[in-house]
């Protein structure tokens, strides 16, 4: 059955790639002023921009997309570009170009944002019908950009005041959601959206992690007021507000597992714009904090961990330049593990981080004779935390050449810096990991990267072909080795599971985009390699990075059959992660004790899955559009691995892959805009 799905996604992507280019496969909209006649195609793609220019995900349009259990997540579909790992059904995470999640920027409104996960990674917590587009940026290459090393993913408010009061709601099996947009006037207006769980309801017998039961929930609230007092000027007052709960019951370990996390963000936005002269200021509060409860035979065991932040930032541009500054305080705990069991008891002291961080930035920007476009800046940040200091200059330069018959060429490098880490256990289906600050013994992150793009439109602008390869050197990088059970049964000293070293990113990808017509979508491939040196006499050879896959193929297609049916199938096949193995195992006073084998010598198998959704809009009228959603998760069926675990069998062991108990997730829900 495989093999026919796997013949399915290529025949799917063999007909978006030859789809014959008639006068049907676009719309023309004409008119006639002095014997001049203007035709134009329409861009019928959610999708816009390439891989060397910012990539623009429009959320009107999210709806076309495969659903998961009703929801259509940004953060998931992004998951489908060249260049971003493809992840497991239990982490939501984006690899970007080689670099771990934790190394990306991802914000509401230019708001970071720490923990973006819902449902064991099936999706993030952004309700996209909340917001106006997906902004994203594989490698930010301006001073502008925070001090991350990897990719920007912010997701937009609106910066119109809606033309009248309205909304859209969706019903679905695992959640319900609805957003409201009220127009005051013409100068203001409310956005108020909110989701809800109920996923033990329906799929209680069926949400399982290797045979054992989970309970869920979670919620998600957003508030947003507009105000436009004339056309130079925005206040954006936002909020947002999320938490997750989830309980594990493992029998056979007879192990509890409570999991508790959530965010919150407030900001105050002025932003200001005329012909010569635009700024942009907020004034923000963002936190995230995790509680990971076990009870496991005699013991119970804690893990909190949490982040608060309060900042500022300004932006003002002038001509070609810009230029600003941008003050965070940073109130870190990191992972405290609280242990009770019949032998004794271990509580360790919350390690409270407080740490400054200041930056100012400058960058210059200009296109010359037309089709020369030159980008150059630096940014300088001063890190405090308690009597120790660190400071670097980050500079950054791209040029750009365009034709219009030959393409846009860009040659671009930066070398960027950051001060926060995440560490902790992965790939459990819930968020154990941790974020901590740079110190004496750990140095601020940085790197140095080398990209070279090519982007032409072809047929007219209806296919769009982008090329891209990156180079990247990674200094005082972080990997966590640890494993849950040595918790239990070892002294805690995070420093004994930290490994330091320096990365290497390489790679190249390839993406062909169609954007017009009633076929859309776009097929990508990315070759990459993810490499870790560690500074440990363990670890002397070069190792691949845990989440590094070396190929990925991935597409989208999607058509549009009528006014009230359309269909959309997205397929990847990546190559399996790798992982460390295990050599030999010992029972020991009833416990189990492993002898690992060669860092990340193994891999899983490879990844396959493809997804489908049905749209039928049985209203679809100008202000009302109301219809049924069916979508297949993993419809091809396909078992994926998500890592190796052991377990315990009548007094024996066995060394098994953990994967995902549901083959397929349907899902059916209702939706309506009004």
């Amino acid at each position: 059955m495989n093999r026919l799905f796997l013949q399915l996604f290529i025949s799917s992507i063999l007909l978006l790639v030859i789809y014959p280019l008639k006068g049907q496969d676009s719309i023309s909209i004409s008119a006639s002023l002095d014997s001049v006649e203007v035709i134009a195609a329409k861009l019928n793609s959610s999708l816009r921009g390439n891989l060397s220019r910012t990539i623009k995900w429009d959320m009107t349009m999210m709806s076309e997309l495969p659903k998961i259990l009703g929801n259509a997540d940004p953060m998931h579909y992004a998951q489908l570009l060249p260049g971003v790992q493809t992840c497991s059904e239990y982490d939501s995470g984006l690899r970007i170009q080689g670099c771990d999640d934790s190394h990306n920027m991802i914000a509401i409104s230019g708001v970071p944002v720490y923990n973006v996960s819902h449902l064991m990674g099936f999706f993030s917590i952004f309700n996209s019908s909340h917001y106006k587009e997906m902004n994203f940026e594989k490698n930010a290459y301006s001073s502008v950009f925070e001090n991350r090393l990897g990719g920007y993913i912010n997701m937009e408010i609106t910066n119109s005041i809606p033309q009248k009061t309205g909304g859209e709601f969706s019903i679905g099996p695992l959640s319900s959601q609805g957003t409201i947009k009220l127009r005051f006037n013409e100068k203001s207006a409310l956005i108020v959206s909110a989701r809800a769980a109920y996923l033990n309801f329906l799929y209680g017998g069926w949400l399982k992690m290797d045979e054992n039961d989970i309970k869920y929930d979670f919620s998600d609230y957003n508030f947003s007021y507009i105000y436009k007092p004339n056309k130079e000027n925005r206040i954006l007052i936002d909020f947002y507000s999320g938490s997750d709960n989830a309980k594990l019951n493992d029998r056979i370990y007879q192990t509890d597992l409570k999991s508790k996390w959530g965010n919150m963000l407030a900001g105050l936005h002025w932003d200001y714009k005329s012909d010569m002269f635009s700024m942009k200021h907020k004034i923000y509060y963002t936190s995230y904090e995790n509680n990971f409860d076990l009870k496991f035979e005699n013991m119970k065991f804690q893990l909190p961990s949490s982040i608060y932040d309060y900042g500022y930032s300004g932006v003002f541009r002038i001509g070609y330049f810009s230029f600003g500054g941008e003050v965070i305080m940073h109130n870190i705990s990191p992972q405290y593990p609280q242990k009770e069991s019949f032998l004794k008891d271990d509580f360790y002291e919350s390690l409270e981080q407080v740490s400054e961080e200041y930056s100012c930035f400058v960058n210059y920007e200009k296109i010359f004779i037309d089709y020369l476009k030159f980008n150059i800046g630096v940014r300088g940040t001063y890190y405090k935390i308690d009597d120790e200091s660190f400071k670097s200059y980050d500079p950054v330069l791209s040029l750009g050449y365009e034709n219009e018959n030959l393409g846009y060429l860009k040659l671009q490098y930066s070398t960027k810096h950051q001060y926060l880490f995440k560490s902790g256990f992965k790939n459990m289906g819930f968020p154990a990991e941790f974020w901590h600050s740079s110190t004496r013994d750990y140095k601020p992150q940085h790197s140095d990267s080398y990209s070279l793009s090519y982007d032409h439109k072809l047929f007219s602008g209806r296919y769009g072909l982008s090329i891209e390869l990156y180079y990247k050197k990674l200094y005082n990088q972080l990997e966590y080795k640890g494993d849950l059970l040595d918790m239990f049964y070892t002294e805690y000293n995070l420093d004994t599971y930290l490994l330091k070293g320096k990365g290497e990113n390489y790679g190249i990808n390839i993406m062909l985009n169609k954007r017009i017509g009633k076929l859309t979508g776009w097929l990508s491939y990315s070759y990459g390699r993810a490499f870790r040196r560690f500074n440990h006499p363990d670890y002397k050879k070069k190792y691949p990075a845990n989440h590094e896959r070396i190929h990925e193929l991935s597409g989208v297609v999607g058509y549009k059959f009528s006014e009230k049916w359309d269909a959309t199938i997205t397929s990847v096949i990546a190559s399996g992660t790798p992982f460390t193995a295990p050599a030999h195992f010992y029972m020991i006073n009833n416990s189990m004790i492993a002898e690992y084998g060669e860092h990340n010598a193994n891999r899983l198998r490879p990844y396959f899955r493809s997804d489908i959704s049905v749209n039928y809009t049985f209203i679809n009228k100008e202000n009302l559009n109301c219809g049924f959603n069916l979508s297949l998760y993993n419809f091809s069926s396909f078992s994926n691995d998500i890592n190796y675990r052991m377990k315990i069998y009548n007094d024996s062991f066995a060394y098994k892959p953990l994967r995902f108990t549901l083959k397929v997730l349907p899902s059916l829900n209702f939706y309506c805009k009004f």
